[in-house]
């Protein structure tokens, strides 16, 4: 029979009503697992088509779950166990097969079948009271994990066999930062790995703080990780369905209405008080009429709101009576005007995950408390019950994720805005250089750890180096402030193009044209650190003997003349330099580092953002580049040698639109330019005293000679 379209959103009587077979128990558990009305019976009637090719899957996935009754919830969660404890016997069939005669057959399937109802009464024992979802909750998390294959350091899936449905429901509320970002990878790596689904649900029930641009904003982040998801919804998709659970569960005696204050329920809850409404002070029947009337947005609805009716004692305070629904007039965006109050999001997502299939969810340690709430309002309900996968916060040491915090940085423009590269928002990150393979990496290598910590920023940096090394073009880039020209007699008197390898260990990259020529410019840091009479290699070309180096009455460098020894060894000289050519066609360019935003490893509760605010977390700096660097088009990652790697965040165009480049960190704690720049710098002072030692070396020789 083809349960997959004959059982879609009907209730299903099982059996004529005479003794149970273990097919019947099996079957009964696997509906009520995936939420089908389930009505008394058992019997001769699916002892023909239950077999060791029961469609599993059908029932699990395609099976539009609908909302049980106190009597058919009583299976749960672990229904499902006592039917895997059944399918485990022996059928009469094949126990018969494997010697067994056709009574002693019987005998074991109704022994089996017993055991599986009486594992199913017990599991099934409190569904409905405070007690029984609770105890699942906790069972959940005791849970093993499977045997499966690893990627980094996850741990196989508990039940994929049966099938993998994760999802990634964001509130457009925000934009992505890399909290999320882990959450996103987990649940794709998980969806892909076991060939199952991706979704993605906006949970957008809280009018108030959603806008359009937030939706699309994480869209967008969601292609610029590659994240391709098997489906988009919305939890505003439900909002029908779940106002009906709504009124189930208060009929059902799960759920009151309350009309307490704000601050007094947050100030209730947390002494474990309960409200003079808590069941069962009120019926079913005047819940159901407060209810309705906070749905019309009435002035006496708006007062109420629905709580679940849970345990006011409980250690937990997310399980002390949590709010259901609330009213709220504010208009929605998919919605509009049609309602006037919403489900809380603990409320919404345990029916949407049920509803919408999946099997795993996947939850940072944050909501640890929150997960037994999850499980109990599932318990109520009666839906199928989605396992809860727990996994750390990403976060990272001088680094708020914040959205309050954050937006202060914004209010009072210290950034650009929540894409500043300094910001740890997907797009902020994703400017400042950072690679989605390394986030990748990055993440898989934390593992399944639900130890919550800090990370450093170096250690992802070096991550992030081994993408961007490979693929970053090599140029020269001179500090146009103080840059110092060199005259080289024997260069050619014209630019003379020669080629040279985009990159040194990448011959697929191609070649680029460098320009020799007979003056050429050079970092003022080189010029203080040359010695007349000693020979210095400029890099990709050859070496030059140093002739003079002229200065000004103050000690600054004005000039360098040199002559060429294009043969000379480029291994035997101590100083290696860059340079580009004094012609027309170099390009100007603006060198962009960046420091951290906050100057503290971790903000505490009682810290003033503004007394951490980092005064200059932004240094520029004006640079020439050779010719070649026209060919940066923005996004390209490259490297300026002995600078460090940039990322193109604009191509250049002309001198007042320079091309720009964000300095992308390589997890050295020292920085790799060798160069002084605006936060890295390499003192100057430093490269005086080493030129200095070696004159007065060099003098002294002259002299010992003479």
């Amino acid at each position: 029979m083809a349960l997959d379209t004959a059982l879609l959103g009907k209730t299903f009587l099982a059996g004529d009503g005479s003794a149970p077979t273990a097919c019947d128990a099996i079957l009964a558990a696997a509906l009520r697992s995936a939420g089908v009305r389930v009505a008394g019976g058992a019997g001769l009637r699916w002892q023909a088509s239950c077999d060791a090719a029961f469609p599993w899957d059908a029932v699990a996935s395609l099976v539009k779950p609908a909302r049980i009754g106190k009597q058919a919830a009583k299976g749960g969660a672990a229904a499902a166990s006592a039917a895997s404890a059944a399918a485990a016997a022996p059928a009469e069939d094949d126990a018969a097969e494997g010697g067994l005669s056709k009574k002693a057959a019987k005998k074991a399937a109704n022994k089996a079948a017993k055991k599986a109802a009486k594992q199913a009464a017990i599991a099934g024992g409190g569904a409905g009271g405070a007690d029984s979802p609770r105890s699942a909750a906790s069972s959940s998390r005791s849970r093993k994990p499977a045997k499966a294959p690893k990627a980094g350091r996850l741990p196989g899936l508990e039940g994929h066999e049966a099938g993998v449905v994760t999802r990634f429901p964001p509130e457009p509320s925000g934009y992505l930062h890399i909290g999320h970002v882990k959450a996103i990878m987990v649940n794709t790596f998980y969806a892909r790995h076991y060939g199952g689904k991706l979704l993605v649900r906006f949970d957008d029930t809280n009018p108030s703080k959603e806008r359009e641009e937030f939706e699309a904003s994480i869209l967008d982040d969601l292609v610029s990780l590659g994240v391709k998801p098997d489906m988009v919804s919305h939890t505003s998709d439900h909002f029908a369905v779940i106002i009906d659970y709504a009124r189930a569960v208060i009929r059902d005696g799960h759920a009151y209405m309350d009309d307490t204050e704000v601050e007094e329920m947050r100030r209730m809850r947390g002494e474990g008080i309960p409200s003079k409404h808590k069941l069962p002070a009120t019926d079913a029947a005047t819940n159901l009429a407060r209810f309705d009337e906070m749905l019309s947005g009435s002035p006496e609805g708006v007062r109420w709101c629905l709580r679940a009716h849970m345990n006011m004692s409980d250690g937990n305070k997310c399980c002390r009576d949590p709010v259901l629904f609330r009213a709220n007039a504010t208009p929605h965006l998919r919605t509009g005007s049609k309602y006037k109050a919403y489900p809380t999001y603990d409320f919404a997502c345990p029916i949407v995950d049920s509803i919408e299939g999946v099997t795993h969810a996947m939850r940072t340690t944050e909501y640890r408390d929150r997960d037994p709430q999850y499980s109990i309002i599932q318990g109520m309900l009666g839906v199928r019950p989605v396992r809860i996968i727990e996994f750390s916060r990403l976060n990272f040491v001088y680094t708020t994720l914040s959205k309050r915090k954050l937006n202060w940085f914004v209010e009072n423009k210290l950034v650009e805005g929540w894409n500043d590269p300094r910001f740890p928002t997907v797009q902020g990150v994703l400017r400042r250089g950072v690679q989605v393979e390394a986030l990748r990496e990055f993440i898989m290598l934390q593992g399944a750890s639900k130890k919550d910590g800090d990370m450093e920023w170096d250690k992802f940096w070096a991550i992030n180096k081994k993408q961007v090394d490979p693929k970053a073009q090599r140029f020269f880039g001179i500090g146009d402030e103080t840059k110092v020209a060199m005259s080289i007699s024997g260069a050619p008197a014209e630019p003379e193009a020669f080629s040279v390898p985009r990159h040194p260990k990448n011959a697929d990259m191609g070649v680029k044209a460098m320009f020799k020529a007979s003056r050429v410019w050079v970092e003022g840091e080189d010029a203080a650190s040359f010695v007349p009479g000693e020979e210095i290699t400029l890099m990709r070309w050859g070496n030059v003997l140093v002739n003079s180096v002229d200065c000004d009455a103050a000690g600054a460098i004005t000039g360098v003349s040199a002559t060429l020894n294009e043969g000379g060894d480029v291994k035997s000289t101590k100083i290696k330099c860059c340079w580009i050519p004094d012609m027309p066609g170099t390009v100007v360019a603006e060198l962009h580092e960046f420091n951290n935003l906050i100057t503290k490893a971790k903000l505490g509760e009682a810290d003033k953002l503004e007394d951490y605010a980092t005064p200059d977390s932004r240094v520029s700096t004006r640079a020439l580049c050779e010719p070649a660097a026209r060919s940066i088009s923005g996004n390209d990652v490259i490297q300026l040698e002995r600078r460090g790697y940039f990322r193109c965040d604009s191509a250049f165009v002309d001198e007042a639109r320079p091309l720009v480049l964000f300095n992308i960190p390589d997890g050295k704690t020292k920085a790799m330019s060798t160069l002084s720049t605006g936060l890295t710098s390499h003192s100057v002072a430093a490269a005086r005293e080493s030129a200095d030692v070696r004159k007065a070396a060099a003098a002294a020789k002259a002299a010992g000679s003479a």
